[in-house]
This record gives C-alpha cells, sequence and structure tokens, in this order.
C-alpha cells in the first residue's frame, strides 16, 4: 500500500489557520490595530467598507518596515516579537506568534505600503490568496498602510455565513473599542464607507471613556486604584445607578490586553450583589498591570484568555476594591427587588410559597361579584390622560374571573414598604409586588391591542437624545421597531436622534431611557424573528410605564391592581419571567410559629 498521508502546501496550511485567526472581518481589524500599537503608532486610523466585508483599512504613524520585512511579515511564524523560547514567558506585546497576518493573507487580498523614518522610499506589497503579485518600491508617508480586500473571496463557505452590516460593523466597533481604552495616549478615528464613527484624540482614561461611551458616564464612573507587589488596579466602575440589562460596557484589561476573565467578572459582580437587581449587569472599565512572567497568553487563538499565576489574591484584590469603593460612594443604589424585604429562607422553603394545589384554588373561588374596577394611578409626573388609560382595560370580563378569592373590598388590603400589596384569601394570603404585577396587566393589554393601533403622541417640541455610534449602527436595524411601537423619529445631524411623537402609554420623561435601552439591547430583526423584536419591545414599554417602587396607592387603587393582575393569562410572573406574588396558606403562617394548624 501506497502512504496516504501528505505534507501540505503553505496555501492551504494558511487557509487552516485563518479559519482560527480569522472568523469575520473584525478579526482583521484586531490584529492590525494591535500590530499599529506594537509599532508605536501615536495615530491609528481605521477605514472600513461594507462593513469590513470589501474592505478593511488601517494607517498608522509607527516605525514603519524595512522593504525585506515587509516581504518576511506575511510568512507563517515570522515575528518581531519574540526571539528565543524563554521571551514566551513574558510577553509584553500584543502579538508575537507571526501567523496573522499569513492567515489574512491567505484568505483576502492584501496590500501594504510601508516606509520607516530614515529611508527614502518606501516599499509596497501586493499578495492575493497567500501568492505574492507585487513587491517593489514607492514613495510612501513614514508608517505603515494595510489594505485587506475581499475577504474570504477565496472560501465562499466561509463568506456565506458573515452576518448583515450592522451586525458585522458592531463586531468591528467592540474591537476598536478594546485597543482605544487599552491606549487613551494614541489618537484613534475611525469611519465607515466614509462616514465618521469616532475620532478620538490622546486623552486620560477617564476621557478616552466618555469620548466612547458617551458623557453620561460622566458622574457615574468611580475611580479605582490598588497597588500591590503582586498587581496594581486601575480603571472605573459604573455607580449603581448605571447598571444595564446587557453586559455592554465591562472591559477588563491585562497589560493593555483585552481579556475575558469570567471570574474576575465574577469579582465585580459579587461586590454589586444586593445593591443593583438581579437582571441588571454593572458597568466596568479594569486595568491590571502585573510581570508579564506572572501571566499566560498564549492559550487561546484570539489571545483574549489569559491565565494569571496568583489568580486568587487578584480576585480578592479586586473584589475588595470594588466594594470599598461602592461603600464610600455616595450613589443611591437600586432596590433588590428579589431579595424579599423579610428572608423568607430563615422561615420555611421557598417552594413552600407556591404549594397551593388546584383543588384549593378551585375550592377558594368566590362567586360574589367582585368590587367595581378602579382605575390606579399613574407614575408621579404622568401628563394629563394617565399613562394608564391609553388602551381601555380589558380585565373585567366575566369569562376571565380571578382564580381566587381577592376579597376586593375596603380593608381587606394594604400597602407595606409602598412596594408590596397584600391581601386576604380564603386559605391564606397573597404578597404581590406592585411594579411587576401593573407591567404584566399593562404587557398583556398591549399584546392584546393590535400592532398599528399603538396610539401616539405628537410632542410640542422634538426630545433629542446623542447616540453614540454603536447606537446609531442599531437605529439603522431597529427604526422600523420603533415605529411600531409608537415612535416617530429622525436623524437629521446623523449623531442626535430627534424625537417627534411617543407611545401615549409612556411618560414623556422615561422615553430616553426606553430608547437607548432598545438600541443598546441590539436585537435586529436579521439575528431574531421580528415577533420576538417586538415583543422585546412590549416588554420593555410595560415597565417603562408602570407604577414604581415607593409610590403610595389608596386601598381601591390596591384593589384595581390586584383584580386586573388576576384576569390576566399568566398573573403569577411579570413581562420578564419573575414572580408577581407568593402565596401563603394558613398552614405556612402556623408553620413559622411551629404551631399545629388551628381547627
Amino acid at each position: 500500500m501506497s502512504d496516504i498521508i501528505n505534507l501540505l502546501p503553505d496555501s492551504i496550511a494558511n487557509q487552516i489557520a485563518a479559519g482560527e485567526v480569522v472568523q469575520r472581518p473584525a478579526s482583521v481589524v484586531k490584529e492590525l490595530l494591535e500590530n499599529s500599537i506594537d509599532a508605536g503608532a501615536s495615530s491609528v486610523e481605521l477605514n472600513v467598507f461594507n462593513a469590513g466585508k470589501t474592505g478593511v483599512q488601517v494607517v498608522d504613524n509607527g516605525q514603519g518596515m524595512s522593504g525585506t520585512d515587509a516581504r518576511l511579515c506575511f510568512e507563517r511564524h515570522a515575528t518581531s516579537k519574540i526571539h528565543d523560547a524563554n521571551d514566551l514567558n513574558a510577553i509584553a506585546t500584543m502579538g508575537f506568534r507571526g501567523e496573522a497576518l499569513a492567515s489574512i493573507a491567505a484568505v483576502a487580498e492584501v496590500t501594504l505600503i510601508t516606509r520607516r523614518p530614515a529611508d527614502e522610499m518606501g516599499t509596497k506589497v501586493t499578495l492575493a490568496a497567500s501568492k505574492v503579485i507585487e513587491h517593489a518600491p514607492t514613495a510612501a508617508a513614514t508608517g505603515t498602510n494595510f489594505f485587506v480586500r475581499n475577504l474570504f473571496f477565496n472560501v465562499p463557505a466561509r463568506r456565506r455565513f458573515l452576518k448583515s452590516d450592522s451586525v458585522e460593523l458592531k463586531h468591528i466597533v467592540s474591537e476598536f473599542q478594546r485597543v482605544a481604552l487599552a491606549n487613551p495616549q494614541v489618537a484613534m478615528r475611525l469611519t465607515n464607507d466614509g462616514a465618521l464613527l469616532y475620532d478620538l484624540h490622546p486623552a486620560n482614561r477617564r476621557e478616552r471613556i466618555l469620548d466612547l461611551f458617551g458623557r453620561k458616564l460622566d458622574k457615574l464612573l468611580l475611580p479605582i486604584t490598588v497597588r500591590t507587589d503582586i498587581a496594581s488596579i486601575e480603571g472605573f466602575i459604573g455607580a449603581p445607578s448605571a447598571a444595564r440589562r446587557r453586559a455592554g460596557e465591562q472591559f477588563l484589561f491585562a497589560n493593555a490586553r483585552y481579556m475575558r476573565n469570567p471570574a474576575l467578572s465574577r469579582a465585580i459582580y459579587s461586590a454589586f450583589e444586593k445593591l443593583i437587581a438581579s437582571d441588571l449587569m454593572p458597568i466596568f472599565f479594569i486595568f491590571f498591570t502585573v510581570d508579564p512572567a506572572s501571566i499566560d497568553v498564549n492559550i487561546h487563538p484570539q489571545k483574549t484568555e489569559i491565565k494569571f499565576e496568583n489568580d486568587q489574591v487578584i480576585w480578592h484584590l479586586l473584589n475588595a476594591a470594588v466594594r470599598e469603593v461602592l461603600g464610600k460612594s455616595s450613589s443611591t443604589p437600586q432596590i433588590d427587588f428579589d431579595t424579599p424585604i423579610l428572608s423568607t429562607e430563615n422561615f420555611f422553603p421557598p417552594s413552600s410559597f407556591f404549594s397551593i394545589t388546584e383543588q384549593e384554588r378551585v375550592e377558594s373561588v368566590d362567586t360574589t361579584p367582585s368590587a367595581p374596577h378602579i382605575r390606579y394611578p399613574a407614575p408621579q409626573g404622568a401628563g394629563a390622560g394617565g399613562a394608564f388609560t391609553a388602551i381601555p382595560s380589558q380585565m373585567n370580563r366575566e369569562a376571565d374571573a380571578p382564580p381566587f378569592d381577592l376579597q376586593l373590598s375596603e380593608g381587606h388590603t394594604f400597602q407595606i414598604f409602598n412596594r408590596y400589596i397584600v391581601t386576604q384569601l380564603h386559605f391564606g394570603f397573597a404578597i404581590v409586588e406592585q411594579r411587576r404585577a401593573h407591567a404584566r396587566v399593562l404587557y398583556e393589554q398591549l399584546c392584546a391591542s393590535e400592532p398599528s393601533s399603538t396610539v401616539s403622541q405628537r410632542l410640542a417640541a422634538p426630545l433629542t437624545i446623542p447616540l453614540t455610534p454603536l447606537q446609531r449602527i442599531s437605529l439603522q436595524a431597529l427604526r422600523q421597531e420603533l415605529s411600531k411601537i409608537g415612535f416617530a423619529t429622525e436623524l437629521p445631524d446623523g449623531q442626535t436622534l430627534a424625537v417627534h411623537a411617543v407611545p401615549r402609554w409612556l411618560e414623556v420623561g422615561k422615553c430616553t431611557d426606553l430608547i437607548l435601552r432598545i438600541l443598546d439591547e441590539g436585537d435586529t430583526p436579521a439575528e431574531s424573528a421580528q415577533a420576538q423584536a417586538y415583543d422585546s419591545h412590549l416588554r420593555h414599554l410595560a415597565f417603562a410605564s408602570a407604577i414604581t417602587w415607593g409610590q403610595p396607592l389608596s386601598p381601591l387603587q390596591q384593589q384595581s391592581l390586584l383584580q386586573d393582575l388576576f384576569a390576566c393569562q399568566a398573573p403569577a410572573i411579570d413581562p420578564q419571567g419573575a414572580p408577581t406574588y407568593v402565596l401563603l396558606t394558613d398552614k405556612n403562617v402556623n408553620d413559622l410559629f411551629k404551631a399545629s394548624t388551628i381547627t
């Protein structure tokens, strides 16, 4: 039999390697930007075309390359960053493997123009699918100009798996943000199809964060500084009030290298416990400086995973630093609505909350006609007409009789902590979380209305909302969704959103938060079904319009809310899936006092 193992040619080997290094246009952006930083550039310009699918150009004023180096840099494992095995134990540069440019050249058309300061002429190298097309001297500015065209032109299967332009552009912006955050001393510029997205001047870390993510964070950033022999930790965390529903502004860096480290992220989350709601996520920008010999960055093709020699010590340093800063902060924390005011853990198992049998539920239904429907109030500051009268209540239908005897008469409900409503039942009582309950009612009313019937109200003067580049990208895909739920918007100057009409349900003061939340979550129809995207917006709208914690309700308003809640199709959970009420039987109460059931 003949031998069956073949030595692959370099062109095929490079394509295989490219599968790990180059996954999308953002991968090219990452490698080229990091090369510019390693070259000592003080100015870097990134230009992308068709979200990087047809072109990625990076121009810097770094040290440049000689004619020989310009050709050699496209060979596999050719690098200026390391010279022997010992260098792998103390990597101080962004790149070091010498495989990125070879991988990019294997799946794209690449043109490199470069010149060193001492050279009179520069060098131009052109490749396509790893094949050198041109290598010649040329006039050039000091530094390096990489132009990568037609990514995956020779691997059509890979090209078909690229996402929409808006999705790919978001990934590019994310890579740009990471490099810009780690190197605030470098001027950086980003354009897409000629449109300017970022023009960043050299700045300190705080200013760079604000330039990237907006001045809205100005008063919400809390500085962190820790210096020990093991590690130095600097950066900022967001105040609890800055927490988001998505992990957008969460950045960890080690020696200016962006990294993903779930353990260190948990150290921060742990410090925020009980200060923010469980469905919110803190924002943070943390920079570690450690001895390069104490970390290992050579464990992932993208070099985004880093192992620390003293990981446990660093975890505790970070956790303690965040706790200390939060403890000193005068920022008012948000209520932790997932932790009961009176902890039930000390009294009986959570499973007993919902141990009511179906028979008990049936037996508890009262045939007495329910109390008249009472309208409960809109949040303080809502405009005339009340946000909750826009859609007529559909909850007073005989077919939707409440499954419990709610005893909706004055004197049988009361409010505690201006957050919970307590009502008596035949078999015990229910504790209802008023904001979640109201959100459930509003959500089902919205779902019952036709999308086209969502009523808008015109604003006397447009509401203006400055948008970040990522939010402007999201707006392109989500403007139709915003229109569907009642917003009329335009982007007159390309940067600031003008809102001319808002849903009649929504308090004008809450419009900005709702729109930014929708844009930040970025659920585009290209990534999820249109119905899912619309439903997500309805959930946000319901919560944005719901009564707030700390809002007192009269007994009749309490009864009205309970009546509407228990007429819902899914009264037990709010639109986000959290419980709206807890049921306690007489047995539960007796167990609290460790007494026998009274007969």
